[in-house]
């Protein structure tokens, strides 16, 4: 993880390195450059090293809306929140089918950090949508604004110093690249929770398939709803395949948590 030095005071204006304001719908990071997706010029889109406002790296998809609002930094940095915690805090995003274990994998995972005295918290689709997200509905468009909201709300857990877990079905490539810009990419780790279909099926530990299988629900992930699988996530869990526990243990291996 790179250093995180402080923002601007008000970067909801976006400057160039002369301090002067960018044209609307023009952002660059503070030394000026253009934010696209390969921030740093060096031909990876994953690195970061030139981006030293996140302020600014998230307006490159959403453009402000609301208006006359200054942004007002914490008086505790992030920094100073992960040398008190002891651990780098960052963004596991699980994702997958309904019934592939994205969420038990969440939980006993949280519980063995929790042991150990870290800093979690768990953002799961059911929980969000039980309150911050339960006006939307399983539309695409829908479907991205949850993701949107879950996005935002896991970067305030993270910039407070938090390793903050994330459980959700978050079917479609671009959403989940939205979620990762707006955390920032060396903050968001995409996990792939796998599962053969008919196993997630013969699960459902909702059941949400045999509501599916009787025409009670339309559009369930999975089966008469696309999922598009990450392209390039940091680990795939073949949970049809290994126990909670391997998947766990292979989760921290590669995480170094």
């Amino acid at each position: 993880h790179p250093a995180h030095p402080a923002g601007p005071a008000d970067p909801a204006i976006p400057k160039d390195s002369s301090g002067q304001p960018l044209p609307e719908g023009d952002a660059r990071d503070v030394s000026g450059r253009e934010l696209t997706g390969d921030p740093s010029g060096d031909g990876r889109s994953d690195s970061v090293e030139a981006i030293r406002d996140r302020e600014q790296w998230s307006r490159r998809l959403y453009a402000q809306k609301s208006k006359n609002v200054v942004w007002q930094p914490s008086g505790v940095s992030r920094e100073l929140r992960e040398r008190r915690f002891g651990h780098k805090s960052m963004v596991i995003w699980l994702t997958g089918i309904s019934g592939s274990g994205k969420t038990t994998i969440a939980n006993g995972l949280e519980l063995l950090l929790w042991e150990e005295g870290k800093q979690t918290v768990i953002l799961d689709g059911d929980m969000m949508r039980h309150g911050l997200t339960g006006d939307l509905g399983f539309s695409p468009e829908d479907r991205r604004e949850n993701i949107r909201r879950a996005a935002h709300t896991a970067r305030a857990f993270l910039e407070n110093g938090h390793i903050v877990i994330c459980a959700f079905v978050s079917p479609y490539v671009e959403d989940r690249e939205m979620a990762r810009e707006i955390i920032g990419p060396s903050d968001f780790f995409e996990i792939y929770v796998h599962c053969d279909r008919q196993i997630a099926i013969e699960r459902d530990p909702k059941g949400l398939y045999a509501k599916a299988s009787k025409g009670q629900i339309k559009g369930l992930t999975g089966y008469d709803a696309p999922y598009e699988a990450p392209l390039q996530p940091l680990i795939k869990l073949n949970t049809d395949r290994m126990s909670v526990d391997e998947a766990i243990a292979s989760l921290r291996r590669k995480l170094l948590l």
